[in-house]
């Protein structure tokens, strides 16, 4: 099978691409810039232009190519890399007659959450542009049904070596430089995070899935634990002692089931495995 993998260069790219050459997969990358190989193309695609270029015997792609949230990019930029990419990506993708599309989203399609346990089920309530960003992605796929087998993977926090901007790797830049560390109901229960070792797993495990159809699911770990509980568990791996600050907020914590993803397969690792494969 040959696999154009998007943000072949980003954080989930740069564990993927090996281990599905590993499997014995002919992948070829694609990043905005850098310099270009055999397998590793450079291209904007969020240009119709970049698209003359990519093989036209590609059988599968996984989209995990984005941008994030403002500051870091305006609104009109959020859209234009996220939804337009995705839009073009999907033409090109029917075009050619791939048969598996693996699109990268994210929890944040939720916005608000009301319940204690998130399914894919929850209702839609005042999402970020970001997370409206990569839902219309997941609208665009929905119409492709007949076309192609595709997974929407509503992720969390990603870790792993060199993971950025979420709030598990800010708790960990605070446990180094040994500064407070603000949270918010420490009892409830944390399950919001996945390690890249693990997603990655579970994207080759899904290109050999065969069930037709727009597919959506949520990924998290397993054996939850308390906010609490994690941060002090981060900090006995780093052998640090935690500043913890307790504030109020209103905001309901809340733990993300994934039963729809292991129908597919998923097999998830336990938040502290996860954790421990991170820091240690």
């Amino acid at each position: 099978m040959k696999i154009l993998v998007t943000g072949s260069r980003s954080f989930v790219g740069k564990s993927l691409m090996p281990l599905l050459q590993g499997y014995g997969y002919e992948v070829y990358g694609i990043t905005r810039t850098g310099s270009t190989s055999k397998n590793q193309l450079i291209g904007d695609l969020s240009c119709s232009s970049t698209y003359e270029d990519l093989p036209k015997d590609i059988e599968a792609v996984v989209h995990l190519a984005a941008v994030t949230s403002p500051p870091d990019y305006s609104v009109n930029n959020l859209f234009l890399n996220n939804t337009e990419s995705t839009r073009l990506l999907i033409n090109f993708s029917k075009k050619v007659g791939v048969s598996h599309f693996i699109y990268a989203s994210s929890v944040s399609v939720y916005g608000d959450v009301n319940e204690a346990v998130l399914t894919e089920d929850h209702s839609i309530m005042n999402p970020s542009p970001y997370g409206l960003s990569k839902l219309a992605g997941e609208m665009l796929l929905k119409d492709t049904a007949n076309d192609f087998v595709s997974f929407s993977l509503r992720l969390p926090a990603i870790i792993g070596k060199g993971a950025t901007r979420h709030w598990l790797s800010k708790v960990y830049q605070k446990l180094l430089e040994n500064e407070e560390i603000d949270i918010y109901n420490p009892d409830s229960g944390f399950n919001n995070c996945i390690h890249v070792e693990n997603l990655c797993s579970y994207i080759v495990n899904i290109l050999g899935v065969q069930k037709a159809g727009s597919h959506v699911v949520n990924l998290g770990c397993t054996e939850t634990i308390s906010i609490k509980e994690c941060i002090f568990f981060m900090a006995n791996l780093l052998k640090y002692q935690p500043k913890v600050k307790l504030i109020d907020h209103d905001k309901q914590s809340f733990t993300i089931n994934f039963d729809r993803a292991r129908e597919y397969g998923f097999e998830p690792w336990t938040v502290k495995n996860s954790l421990q494969c991170w820091i240690s």
